[in-house]
């Protein structure tokens, strides 16, 4: 292992158990000055590496990082706001109509392959209830999308993406980083096998909604995101398209550039439902 690598990996423990532990959620915990001392750990660039550091904070005011924590860009007043602060709750779900690319307005480029209508992402940002609060003005213009009303939000991926699907999409070069990790709810057991739920296992592996971070759920079930994106005729084909385009974590990301390393892409990194596999794996042991 490179020098670099001992560090890279306490990265990528401390994004498992620090991180990703932050809900989802509609407002800050009790009061703002509550909020600044609240001792959260947040996501950040540094070095080219994707790394962990906390907020420093006054009294009055935290000093959030470009990434700050994970929201539901459904729910209104995720985000740090009248301070100064521009952020917004971007989503990270880059799924689109067909399986195909997200079609996004781009500054200097056009999303290249076969492109669709995102779901939930770009003009349909609220739709979505998995993201993240971002400072906007910090996104750099060849990472950031134009479709209002998520003008300057950094451009979601599919971690899982072939990496030619990845250069079309972030940019020749470019990485598409996981924003959040995997929960053992999120995991479906096919034939003996545990792996990520998708969609198309509601009603036959699992129940939609019962997964910690499964897109569009509604206590439990499919919610009103693939509704509203078939004009409310949940029998048509454009429904039972966004169905099979639901996902869970392990879909969703942000293109960052290519010289960052992404925690829960490194070899060492096993997920909840690799783990639920080869749960003596001594990798799962040190991640828990």
């Amino acid at each position: 292992m490179s020098p670099a690598g001992p560090l890279v990996v306490r990265a990528a423990l401390a994004f498992r158990r620090t991180f990703t532990a932050v809900p989802i959620r509609a407002n800050f915990p009790g009061s703002r000055e509550e909020a600044a001392l609240t001792p959260l750990k947040f996501l950040v660039f540094y070095g080219g590496v994707f790394v962990l550091g906390a907020i420093t904070a006054t009294a009055c005011k935290p000093d959030y990082k470009t990434f700050a924590f994970r929201c539901s860009p459904r729910q209104p007043e995720n985000c740090p706001d009248g301070r100064g602060d521009d952020f917004m709750c971007c989503s990270d779900d880059p799924a689109a109509s067909g399986g195909k690319n997200p079609r996004y307005l781009l500054a200097q480029r056009e999303v290249g392959g076969e492109t669709g209508d995102p779901i939930f992402s770009g003009g349909r940002n609220a739709a979505s209830t998995s993201g993240m609060c971002v400072r906007i003005s910090e996104i750099p213009v060849t990472f950031a999308i134009g479709d209002p009303p998520a003008t300057n939000c950094p451009i979601p991926c599919n971690p899982k993406w072939s990496g030619s699907r990845v250069n079309q999409v972030c940019g020749v070069g470019n990485v598409c980083c996981q924003t959040t990790e995997l929960h053992p709810t999120d995991c479906v057991n096919d034939n003996g096998t545990w792996r990520p739920a998708v969609g198309s296992d509601n009603g036959v592996l699992t129940r939609w909604g019962d997964q910690e971070t499964s897109q569009d759920t509604s206590s439990p079930g499919i919610g009103a995101g693939c509704t509203a994106f078939a004009g409310g005729d949940t029998t048509s084909p454009a429904y039972l398209d966004c169905v099979a385009q639901l996902s869970v974590a392990n879909q969703r990301g942000f293109c960052l550039p290519g010289d960052v390393r992404c925690p829960l892409a490194l070899p060492e990194y096993l997920d909840a439902c690799e783990c639920m596999n080869t749960p003596s794996n001594p990798n799962c042991a040190s991640q828990g």
